[in-house]
């Protein structure tokens, strides 16, 4: 069979990455739930650093005591060391980051005079508990998991800080906003102050009113709107139908070749979805 990638679907594809690095310069990514808006933006937060925090790797099995190292971060130059809380800034499900400039967490380091934190999430970034992603292992994935590494490492941090009544304040976006509702009400003892931004508490298995309103946004933009319409049954076309050469082409354009079909539309779908609901793309 004939191949169909051709310079013309090449050219798609390039377009597609065009777009979104034209976003990437134009708006940056200033995530809607950790982002303040005050001031004037800075070239960078100083005095972070940065260490190691050995954890559990299964809290709740009592006949282990094997830990991994949980990588954090902290900001000391606002803190009181008598009087300032703990804030902790929790990490969700990607690679873990201190805080930006013009930022809430930062922000109320500043006002509160706190010593801020921001702890990775367990399998991510370089926070890893097992040596591979084994169905066995990703058991320990999961957010009661993930609690427990926050109640050990505040636990932990207040011993550190000399304080046993030292006041914590915790926030999060989105499913680390989760974290903090679900934190709250599991170890109240721990925490006084919970900030969830956007948090998701709520499971819901078929959630398509995501995809409605992305859909409602993007036609604001008809131009925008029929290109990715375009690019992304172009793409659900070539995995489902081309040939394998196709496939492999189009995966490898995209630094995605080591997907399996389904997985790839999802993150061909991400693509230009992550960056209407983070960056307003239907503004380019």
């Amino acid at each position: 069979t004939q191949s169909t990638w051709d310079q013309s679907s090449q050219l798609m594809v390039g377009i597609l990455l065009f777009c979104l690095g034209i976003a990437q310069i134009i708006y940056g990514r200033n995530w809607h739930h950790a982002y303040s808006g005050k001031g004037q933006m800075q070239e960078e937060v100083k005095g972070i650093n940065s260490g190691v925090f050995l954890n559990r790797v299964d809290h709740f099995n009592l006949t282990s005591t094997t830990t991994y190292e949980q990588k954090y971060w902290y900001v000391d130059d606002y803190w009181d060391t008598k009087q300032g809380p703990g804030i902790l800034y929790i990490q969700g499900e990607a690679p873990g980051q201190i805080v930006g400039p013009r930022t809430i967490p930062l922000e109320l380091a500043q006002e509160l005079k706190g010593r801020l934190f921001a702890l990775e999430h367990r399998f991510y970034g370089v926070s890893q508990p097992c040596r591979d992603w084994s169905l066995d292992c990703l058991r320990l994935l999961n957010h009661h998991q993930a609690m427990a590494d926050i109640a050990t490492f505040i636990s932990a941090k207040t011993r550190e800080m000399g304080d046993p009544n030292r006041k914590w304040l915790i926030i999060g976006g989105s499913y680390a906003g989760a974290l903090v509702g679900w934190f709250k009400s599991k170890y109240p003892h721990l925490v006084h102050v919970a900030y969830s931004s956007s948090g998701v508490i709520n499971t819901i298995v078929d959630y398509h009113q995501y995809m409605t309103q992305i859909n409602i946004d993007m036609k604001k933009d008809p131009l925008c709107y029929t290109a990715i319409i375009d690019l992304n049954n172009y793409a659900t076309i070539m995995i489902q139908r081309g040939t394998n050469e196709d496939k492999r082409k189009l995966k490898n354009a995209m630094n995605a070749t080591f997907l399996e079909d389904l997985d790839f539309l999802m993150y061909f779908t991400d693509l230009y979805v992550g960056e209407v609901q983070y960056l307003s793309l239907i503004h380019i």
